[in-house]
């Protein structure tokens, strides 16, 4: 049977498997539960009691993730699935003693999740504003898409914020509108815009930000669309629809 060391020391505690992509097999006392943080591949996790019976076993779990047992008094982590059953008895490792004086590491769990905690509700609150940026920005693309289609077509600005406004309050958003003439690309006003002449329509969302230790309020999420004029309409106003 492969040997299985003690996660004795706080730092071996604290950093676990992270970054190691092959280990001899670790036990963890006094530990119900496990982060997969910056752990780079699969591993297995088996849950014992104090005596070493196995309480439950979790195969090939998954990196950045938290996985706990209430019932276990420990864990030992595998790089790879062992020959073990729920119910078996493991020879754990005896506790390192230090000057033939046993460690009191009654508080060392607490001081581990004091140091811990911070981190993973950084990653907690970063994976989240990422998914909500994300979702915010497919939302500002949609709209600075359908304000240059609508502006295309009907050679209109008041309808191409209009659109805007349909999705954003005024003051939501920074809306910018460029034109540039069909033949020498300079920028002209939109009363001179006719027929192949280019609209760009850019927008701009402070998407809001609110992690706690972090100093930032806001990150500037821009999106651009551009198209050609397509409303044959000589003088305004327009009514191309």
């Amino acid at each position: 049977m492969t040997q299985i060391s003690c996660a004795s020391s706080f730092w071996t505690r604290l950093t676990g498997v992270m970054f190691r992509q092959s280990f001899a097999p670790i036990y963890f006392p006094r530990c119900k539960s496990v982060h997969t943080f910056w752990v780079f591949r699969r591993i297995t996790l088996v849950w014992v009691d104090e005596s070493g019976v196995v309480l439950k076993i979790q195969k090939q779990v998954s990196p950045f993730r938290i996985y706990y047992c209430s019932e276990a008094y420990g864990v030992i982590e595998y790089d790879h699935i062992p020959s073990v059953q729920i119910g078996d008895r493991l020879r754990l490792p005896r506790k390192q003693k230090q000057n033939n004086i046993g460690v009191d590491d009654s508080g060392q769990a607490l001081v581990e999740l004091a140091l811990i905690l911070p981190l993973i509700l950084l990653l907690v609150f970063g994976f989240l504003y990422l998914s909500l940026s994300i979702s915010a920005m497919q939302r500002l693309q949609y709209v600075v898409n359908s304000a240059a289609t609508t502006g295309s077509m009907t050679n209109n600005d008041l309808k191409v914020t209009g659109i805007i406004e349909e999705f954003y309050t005024p003051g939501e958003v920074s809306v910018s509108i460029e034109n540039k003439d069909d033949q020498s690309e300079s920028t002209i006003n939109s009363n001179d815009r006719r027929y192949n002449d280019i609209i760009t329509v850019q927008l701009q969302y402070d998407f809001p930000i609110s992690i706690p230790y972090i100093e930032i309020a806001s990150i500037p999420l821009r999106a651009v669309a551009t198209a050609r004029i397509l409303c044959q309409e000589d003088n305004p106003p327009y009514t191309c629809e």
